[in-house]
């Protein structure tokens, strides 16, 4: 080998060496890069053991743990989030929900095959501007923190379909919302909101949208813009107006106003030809426009607690209307429209200034509730007779003085509330109610009670205290459902003793009556607990009183009561016991001893 060819040689054994330490340097290099990659792996594994996570959230295999899509974390009261979390980078879907978190690492953003992120109810304060950098979401849930702004960056997740955000205390939102056009979902109900970006009208897939309980005194105008808009919540907040581009939101189906300060409504709300509910109550509404009246499709409609003086008469173009709520207005009368309502339910019209109801309602065949009381009503049409769906009628604190005999033909009624009017008697067709199992006729200026009410021997409640009843018909114990029966404040002379036929009654309300003596048979009821006697003329008490075991109070006072039987000392339950003010009453010596032993267990007794 020449000397040349040596050298060359030579040069290509050392080139070689040079590349056998640089491949070895590589790799050895290669291994403790790798080694380091891994070892984010065993602090996850750490920080999962330390919180007891189990296995099958988060895996204790490598390959599994690398390849892990979904990650549920959910109810594990985790403090905070560690950034090794955000290394599983094929995550698609993380529950975070219902947690204590107080923050998010920058490191989140990492996780950009996210579609699903879910951390409601937390105590996140804020949000790391890179959450922008998950584009791929297409679900947010942030309800239940308390955030107090969301940061613009927000506005790259042009992918997201819902976005919630719920119960925080944001006051405002960037104006960058108006980038996630394919949001279908958007809930920002309690919050602290005090106005809403106008760029919100870039949304135009939005079909539901949740604002209720916050601060707004005014909707932007581009809400219009919003036309596959389906429904709106908008109640608890303090709108004085509506835009009147709140007509564009032609299929709107669902608009709740609940709790605002309006007080019109812009004609074009009767555009919304969609809507099958419709809520205004708590505002201050003076009247409604007659184009109400295009609004077929209507099902639902509240107006309670409003200002309405008159209702117009286009109400009758509502035919599919169910529920009608009208009440605590000021209105002084119906119109006749109210007729072709023919598939109403429920129609509430208490505390307004009715003097009457027109004879129309008895087209309403289909109505189970009819509310009317706290108006002015002095007579009831007897088409009333008509509605034999009816359930429940409540006519309390009127001026009726009288009763269409035609009431009778409501067959299906179980609750009667005619108290607080001026009644001075039933008919007798009233015992044809036989389904009713609530009777309240209390103060009214009644004498007598038919002894049809026998036939109700469903009812459980009948209540006539406060009327001038001298006597109550025998007919009474037939009621043998009674739970609960009141006649203090009368004029009652006797009690039938067939009222101790009534062996659910536990109290005995006869106070304040004209009563000189109670039949003995009275003394076979015995689930009662409590006499309740004063205020009456008894001379004396059944000796057979001392058969009521489970009486507990008694009380007998201002009466005209001149002694007790000596059995009365069997009553050893008592805890209230009442002779005060029987001003010739003698008690025995034993009486007087039981009455001591009474004391001695803590019964109150008042002699």
């Amino acid at each position: 080998m020449d000397k040349k060819s040596l050298v060359v040689s030579k040069d290509r054994g050392r080139l070689a060496v040079l590349k056998a330490h640089k491949l070895i340097r590589i790799a050895k290099q290669t291994l403790i890069q790798n080694e380091e990659d891994f070892s984010w792996i065993e602090i996850l594994w750490e920080w999962a053991n330390k919180h007891n996570i189990a296995k099958s959230k988060i895996p204790r295999n490598r390959e599994h743990l690398l390849n892990l899509t979904s990650l549920n974390l959910n109810n594990q009261k985790l403090t905070y989030l560690p950034k090794e979390v955000c290394k599983l980078t094929k995550l698609t879907s993380l529950n975070l929900w219902n947690n204590r978190l107080e923050d998010l690492p920058k490191e989140i953003g990492d996780l950009t095959n996210l579609v699903k992120l879910n951390l409601w109810s937390n105590k996140l304060r804020e949000l790391p501007k890179e959450i922008g950098s998950l584009i791929n979401l297409t679900s947010l849930k942030l309800s239940q923190n308390q955030l107090i702004e969301i940061p613009k960056e927000i506005g790259n997740l042009s992918n997201l379909t819902k976005l919630k955000l719920s119960q925080n205390l944001l006051r405002t939102l960037p104006k960058e919302i108006g980038n996630l056009r394919n949001l279908t979902q958007l809930n920002i109900l309690e919050n602290e909101l005090e106005e809403i970006p106008r760029e919100i009208g870039n949304l135009i897939n939005l079909n539901r949208l949740k604002l209720w309980n916050n601060r707004l005194k005014d909707i932007p105008k581009e809400i219009g813009k919003l036309k596959n808009l389906k429904e709106i919540y908008l109640y608890n907040n303090q709108l004085t107006h509506l835009p009147k581009e709140i007509g564009d939101l032609t299929l709107l189906t669902k608009f709740s106003l609940n709790n605002n300060k309006l007080k019109d409504l812009p004609i074009e709300i009767c555009n919304l030809t969609n809507l099958n509910k419709l809520s205004l109550n708590n505002n201050q509404i003076r009247r409604l426009p007659k184009e109400i009246g295009n609004l077929k499709k209507l099902i639902v409609f509240y107006l309670n607690n409003n200002r309405l003086e008159e209702v117009p008469q286009e109400i009758g173009n509502l035919t599919n209307l169910i529920i009608l709520y009208l009440n605590n207005n000021e209105l002084k009368s119906f119109p006749d429209e109210v007729g072709k309502l023919v598939n109403l339910t429920q129609l509430n019209l208490w505390n307004n200034q009715l003097e009457s109801i027109p004879k129309e309602i008895g087209n309403l065949v289909n109505l189970t509730q009819l509310s009317l009381n706290n108006n002015f009503i002095q007579i009831l049409p007897k088409e009333i007779g008509n509605l034999v769906n009816l359930d429940k009628l409540t006519l309390w604190n009127n001026k009726l003085e009288n009763l269409p005999k035609e009431i009778s033909k409501i067959r299906n009624l179980t609750q009667l509330s005619l108290n607080h009017n001026s009644l001075k008697k039933i008919p007798a067709e009233i015992g044809d109610l036989i389904n009713l199992t609530e009777l309240h006729l209390y103060s009214n200026q009644l004498t007598e009670i038919p002894k049809e009410i026998g036939n109700l021997i469903n009812l459980t409640q009948l209540k006539l205290w406060s009327n001038e009843l001298e006597t109550v018909p025998k007919e009474i114990g037939n009621l043998k459902n009674l739970k609960d029966l009141y006649l203090y404040n009368n004029q009652l002379v006797e009690i039938p003793k067939e009222l101790s036929n009534l062996s659910y009654l536990t109290q005995l309300k006869l106070w304040n009556n004209k009563l000189t003596k109670i039949p003995k048979e009275i003394t076979d009821m015995e689930n009662l607990t409590q006499i309740k006697l004063w205020n009456n003329e008894l001379v004396e008490i059944p000796k057979e009183i001392a058969n009521l075991k489970r009486l507990t109070q008694l009380k007998l006072n201002n009466n005209q009561l001149t002694e007790l039987p000596m059995e009365i000392v069997n009553l050893r339950n008592l805890d209230k016991l009442d002779l005060t003010f029987n001003p010739h009453l003698v008690l025995l010596f034993e009486q007087r001893e039981w009455i001591q032993k009474l004391q001695r267990k803590k019964c109150r007794v008042y002699v």
